[in-house]
């Protein structure tokens, strides 16, 4: 019953965190190729080199440990040390939101909308929105606006972009701010719609940062004025964060701010 100082019992259990620990260091690292270079392919590129991860990641989903159950219905809807399969990705994403990871909502929803069954897309956007999951608050809040998969309302698109925005997602900042700039769904408020824009922009959405540019750069009357130095810096932002259309922008804003001071003198 006992080995050393150790219940066998108690080392059974640790015995299966060291695993579960052995999967996170192994997921650690290709979090990180998805960070440094997703659009380049390093991501998948890491699973090529690395396909113990597979196995490792389907032994603890078989047993039922959720975020396991994840990242095996992600391998199979991209089909990545595994044959693409959305049918089955898609029933591993469903076990995981079972176990509680709302975030898989968000995939079921997006699996769903790859192969173009919006109406079970909007469900499960809905069902992740209702339990919690930004993401999905962000997904469904398009899907009112355009009508697909739910019966088109822009006022609920415009409720759950708030709601996803007050909870973090920068791109529903960024639309919420859209939606007070233009008026969609709402009426039009530039205080508003500054603030968020401003919010989205800082947590790195680069439409927002060049959206700002613009704005900045030609002002909005007498509610915003002109100031080519916040348009400078957006349009800064916007480019570091991968817009490269904004660096002309910043290239013929600093051009003109460097004119008006020698002018000055």
């Amino acid at each position: 019953m006992f080995e050393g100082n150790v219940p066998f019992k108690r080392k059974r259990v640790l015995v299966k965190r060291e695993k579960i620990k052995e999967v996170e260091t192994a997921m650690n690292g290709l979090v990180k190729a998805m960070e440094q270079g997703g659009e380049k392919g390093q991501d998948h590129q890491y699973i090529k080199q690395n396909p113990e991860i597979v196995k490792i990641i389907q032994f603890h989903a078989e047993k039922g440990n959720g975020w396991s159950q994840f990242w095996l219905g992600f391998f199979y809807i991209h089909g990545w040390g595994k044959k693409l399969d959305v049918d089955e990705g898609i029933r591993w994403l469903k076990k995981s939101a079972a176990k509680g990871l709302i975030e898989a909502y968000s995939w079921v929803g997006l699996a769903y909308d790859g192969i173009r069954d919006r109406k079970n897309a909007a469900k499960y956007y809905l069902i992740g929105a209702k339990k919690g999951c930004p993401k999905c608050m962000a997904e469904i809040a398009r899907y009112y606006f355009s009508g697909t998969g739910v019966k088109k309302n822009n006022a609920k698109g415009n409720e759950w972009f708030l709601k996803a925005a007050q909870n973090g997602n920068y791109e529903a900042q960024r639309e919420l701010g859209n939606d007070y700039y233009f008026g969609r769904g709402c009426e039009k408020d530039m205080k508003k719609a500054l603030h968020w824009l401003e919010l989205a922009a800082e947590n790195g959405d680069m439409y927002a940062a060049d959206l700002l540019g613009m704005i900045y750069r030609y002002g909005e009357g007498e509610e915003i004025p002109q100031d080519l130095f916040a348009c400078a810096r957006y349009y800064e932002l916007a480019w570091k964060k991968g817009n490269e259309t904004s660096l002309n922008s910043f290239i013929e804003v600093n051009r003109v701010i460097y004119a008006g001071r020698e002018a000055e003198g």
